[in-house]
């Protein structure tokens, strides 16, 4: 059984029921614009600057404990700055790593959906017998629910 909500997922993602969420595909080549009305850059793109912030914050690192001259700090703290958005992808090393195992995700929540639905029926079966009846001749839902 199938329940769809038309352009839910776009207003739950950006507060508009038309707004532009972006696929995995749309990530990696980066070639969807931001709601703001900037371009997004590939993920190729990301990684490199990842990678340079990370190195300039190693070297910043080093350079600060040798006694390095401030203004070689100075510059390394300027690329750190200007590619710190782009820290986390610095420790990526293509594009297969961002990309999930879709299965396990589809049926995970699935599962997870389920479980849930079943804990909230079991709670109301146990509030039905709690005001309704009395609850220590049960020993059945005693055991369930103490188990």
């Amino acid at each position: 059984m199938r329940i769809a909500v038309p352009n839910l997922l776009s207003f739950l993602a950006t507060h508009d029921f038309h707004g532009y969420v972006p696929g995995v595909n749309d990530i990696i080549k980066g070639d969807y614009t931001k709601p703001d009305g900037t371009q997004e850059l590939p993920l190729t793109e990301k990684i490199e600057r990842g990678k340079k912030a990370l190195t300039a914050m190693a070297n910043y690192r080093r350079g600060f404990y040798e006694g390095e001259d401030k203004s070689v700090l100075q510059a390394y703290t300027k690329t750190i700055e200007e590619n710190m958005a782009y820290f986390g992808y610095g420790y990526i090393k293509d594009a297969e790593q961002i990309v999930p195992f879709i299965p396990l995700c589809f049926y995970a929540f699935r599962v997870m959906v389920g479980l849930g639905t079943l804990f909230v029926l079991f709670f109301l079966v146990v509030l039905f017998v709690i005001y309704k009846k009395d609850i220590t001749r049960m020993r059945w839902l005693l055991w369930h629910c103490c188990r």
